[in-house]
């Protein structure tokens, strides 16, 4: 297997400086490049470029059509050169695909690229990419899954949370009807804080099919943790890794999202991800997203997911949680790598600190 490497020499020309750049948020009129930086869409999903390209429109922006007519590893290299080069306001993904690892690892950041990038799954490498040149972005959802006519869209919920986030207006999509529940758990702004509560707090358990893992668990009992955002796929630590070394993990806090996989393979990952780790680099805490995307093959236990966790927290010597609406969850919203994110490990709520410029 493959295993890439971003920049070994990170570590000593990033970090210590603290120069992470906030990118602008994004606002009708922008100019947002539209791509598909791992190669063509599956044929199921190959509509869903001119959705998004009509969807974004329709929200008042300007397109800058990046996406592949043709599977083809260079043009989609070339592509990401370009909406970085051309410094657009953000860059949007349609989908992931098989060309992502190779991609990230060719592709430059500028030093003043300052826009947005938001993706998730197998296009974490891109995130991982711009965390390593000092740039903020979005562990988020594909824009392929929010257009209005997406076959497998997200929810009411989902959309209005990606857009108040990327745009730091909480009325930009004000038309979508959201259940009092979800109006008591929506992601909100206020100022320069990304405010995200947590609706497995107190969601209930009979709900089907989500009783066995549709729950907010905090085995150490701490009540409040403080640090720097890291995002971790752990589907994707083994191809990393070599770019996970170069990280400083000092103060970090660690959000792992995980699909597809059994409790059994992700304890082999967190046990990875440990013996990466230095045992002098003090980690702020773990927060696990929800293991409750039902496209996915693996049914949860919630005696076992607590086992797993108990055993987590017992590696990682640092407070652990379970049950975060980020990555692949039922609910979810994007989340920006590499800001101040303190979390209250009693309610589940993570506040998120300057992660939009004006």
């Amino acid at each position: 297997m493959q295993n890439f490497s971003f920049n070994p020499n990170m570590k000593e020309n990033r970090l210590e400086q603290n120069t992470m750049r906030i990118p602008h948020k994004i606002k009708r009129g922008d100019e947002i490049s539209l791509v598909t930086p791992g190669g063509l869409p599956p044929e199921r999903f190959l509509p869903q470029v001119q959705n998004a390209k009509d969807y974004l429109v329709e929200l008042g922006f300007i397109i800058n059509d990046l996406t592949l007519s043709k599977e083809d590893i260079g043009e989609a290299k070339k592509s990401m050169r370009n909406s970085f080069t051309r410094n657009t306001t953000a860059t949007l993904p349609v989908s992931g695909g098989k060309f992502s690892l190779e991609v990230a690892h060719d592709l430059e950041v500028p030093f003043q690229y300052n826009g947005i990038f938001c993706g998730f799954s197998n296009l974490y490498p891109f995130v991982l990419k711009n965390y390593t040149k000092g740039l903020v972005s979005f562990y988020g959802q594909h824009i392929g899954f929010i257009n209005t006519k997406a076959p497998q869209r997200e929810s009411a919920f989902n959309v209005k949370n990606y857009w108040t986030t990327l745009t730091k207006d909480n009325a930009f999509v004000s038309k979508y009807g959201l259940s009092s529940f979800e109006q008591r758990n929506i992601a909100q702004v206020k100022g320069d804080e990304l405010i995200i509560p947590n609706p497995y707090l107190h969601l209930a358990e009979n709900i089907s099919p989500y009783k066995n893992d549709a729950f907010y668990y905090n085995p150490s009992g701490d009540t409040h943790i403080e640090g720097e955002s890291f995002i971790i796929q752990l589907e994707l630590v083994n191809e990393l890794e070599e770019s996970m070394k170069s990280i400083n993990y000092e103060n970090k806090i660690l959000l792992i999202d995980s699909f597809n996989s059994s409790l059994e393979e992700k304890m082999l990952s967190i046990n990875k991800i440990f013996n990466i780790i230095t045992k002098d680099s003090k980690v702020a805490g773990i927060l696990f997203s929800s293991f409750t995307d039902t496209r996915y093959i693996h049914n949860f236990k919630r005696d076992d997911i607590e086992n797993f966790l108990h055993k987590v927290a017992e590696l990682s010597k640092c407070p652990v949680a379970y049950g975060f609406p980020f990555g692949h969850s039922r609910y979810k919203t994007p989340i920006p790598v590499g800001v101040h994110l303190e979390a209250d490990l009693t309610t589940g709520t993570l506040t998120f600190r300057k992660y939009l410029a004006d």
